[in-house]
C-alpha cells in the first residue's frame, strides 16, 4: 500500500511542478507550486517509512565529532547497544553501582536556624512585596 501511494503522489506532484512551469499567472504559480512542495515533502516521509520498514527499524547513529574534556572518559571505536528486551537485576548497571556509592544530598537545611516561611496569618510580620519597584528598571 505504501508503494502505491508513493507512486501517486510522486506523479501528482510531477504533474502539479508541469501546470506551475505552464501557468500564466501569478497566483496559478503559487498554488501550483506550493501543492506540489507539499506532495514532495509527503513524499520524503514515504520514502523514510519505506526505509524504515526495510531495515526492521533499526537505526544507526554517527558521530562524526566529540569533545572529551579534562577528567572525561570517553569510547573509541565501533559500539553496540541492544536495546531493550535484557533483565538485568537493580545494581548490576554501571551507573547503578555509582549511583549507590555517591554521597547522597541532605534533604534538610544545614542552617541550625532556618527563616520560618511567612503565611498569611502572620499579620504582624512583615511580608515582601513581590512587585516591588527595583531601581534602574521600568514599571510594567
Amino acid at each position: 500500500m505504501l508503494a502505491g501511494q508513493m507512486a501517486v503522489t510522486h506523479a501528482l506532484a510531477m504533474e502539479l511542478m508541469g501546470r506551475a512551469h505552464r501557468a500564466e499567472h501569478i497566483p496559478q504559480l503559487e498554488a501550483n507550486g506550493a501543492l506540489a512542495t507539499k506532495l514532495l515533502r509527503t513524499y520524503v516521509a514515504q520514502v523514510e517509512a519505506l526505509a524504515k520498514l526495510r531495515r526492521g527499524g533499526e537505526q544507526t547513529v554517527r558521530v562524526e565529532h566529540v569533545h572529551v574534556h579534562p577528567g572525561g572518559q570517553a569510547i573509541v571505536g565501533s559500539v553496540t547497544h541492544q536495546g531493550g528486551g535484557g533483565e538485568r537485576k537493580d545494581g548490576d548497571e554501571p551507573h547503578a553501582q555509582a549511583l549507590a556509592h555517591a554521597p547522597q544530598p541532605a534533604l534538610r537545611s544545614q542552617d541550625p536556624q532556618p527563616e520560618p516561611m511567612p503565611l498569611a496569618r502572620d499579620a504582624e510580620r512583615e511580608v515582601s512585596h513581590a512587585r516591588r519597584r527595583v531601581a534602574g528598571r521600568t514599571p510594567g
